[in-house]
């Protein structure tokens, strides 16, 4: 992926850990102005300095502190894990997506032109593509997860929906912390076995760049990614 010519702003939400961060990462490296909230108890986490990085302290529960990270965006990227805002519970992605969105009904209509959250497989139709060891984590071992990132994308579709944005949920397999490698699988239904299961977060991380540069490939559709067998 070159340097985009048109350089966006983007309000990260969740940059300090796992895809987020790899997000925060490439997004610098092509130039992007980002705005990224990151919880107090997270300042040990803190980001590189970097001129085109202005870090917010807040929790993402909080309007005042979402609406001053989305300030000038016209990207927002959410990318929130189980326990990631100990303030908000274990499971924080929905209510952060419905604190999002009540802050971009406080901005200028038009201004953000497209919303990506990290969300997870095993949500509708995807469920039935996954090998039974996934399904049964699904059913017995982290139904609350599921239902948090199902609730999440229902926000986030309806909202966008009403306002006109372009959203897109990426649904990755399972994610691992292996190195850049381009190269992965996106379909909106893929059947998922343990060979194609695991996926780098920081290819997951470029896929939603590729998004948000390229514009419009996956626009206002959940996306399954596994790696490219």
């Amino acid at each position: 992926m070159k340097k985009t010519q048109a350089p966006k702003t983007i309000a990260v939400f969740g940059g300090s850990n796992g895809v987020g961060r790899k997000f925060v990462k490439q997004a610098l490296e092509l130039g992007h102005q980002l705005r990224v909230l990151i919880r107090p108890a997270s300042k040990s986490k803190a980001l590189e300095h970097h001129p085109n990085l202005t870090t917010i302290y807040g929790d993402a529960l909080d309007r005042s502190a979402v609406l001053t990270t989305i300030q000038n965006a016209s990207v927002i990227f959410l990318s929130i894990g189980p326990g990631s805002f100990s303030s908000m519970g274990n499971y924080p992605t929905s209510k952060a997506q419905r604190t999002i969105n009540e802050a971009v009904n406080e901005l200028p209509e038009g201004q953000i032109k497209r919303m990506i959250l990290v969300s997870v497989v095993g949500i509708g139709s995807s469920f039935e593509d996954t090998p039974a060891c996934i399904q049964f984590s699904g059913n017995w071992i982290v139904p609350k997860l599921l239902d948090d990132k199902r609730a999440a994308e229902d926000a986030l579709k309806e909202f966008c929906s009403f306002k006109n944005i372009e959203w897109t949920a990426l649904r990755p397999a399972m994610l691992n912390n292996c190195k850049l490698t381009r190269k992965y699988h996106a379909s909106e239904s893929t059947k998922i076995t343990m060979l194609n299961a695991m996926i780098g977060r920081a290819d997951v991380a470029y896929f939603a760049l590729e998004e948000i540069i390229e514009q419009n490939l996956w626009a206002n559709t959940p996306v399954t990614l596994t790696c490219s067998l």
